[in-house]
């Protein structure tokens, strides 16, 4: 499930397992683009992969 899910003309989506207690599983993405890169992670905690995840590509 973790994991670049799009890429395409810069723009690059991964997806990364996030703890979210009333769904399994639950994913966070990453957008990077142009040397940017952008979170969505919903009401989940702070997590050791989410941490990991927001420096860069790890998977």
């Amino acid at each position: 499930m973790q994991g670049v899910v799009y890429e395409k003309n810069g723009v690059k989506v991964t997806a990364f397992e996030v703890d979210h207690a009333t769904a399994k599983p639950a994913l966070g993405y990453r957008v990077d683009y142009g040397g940017r890169s952008v979170m969505v992670s919903g009401d989940t905690p702070v997590s050791e992969n989410l941490i990991r995840s927001r420096k860069g590509p790890t998977f």
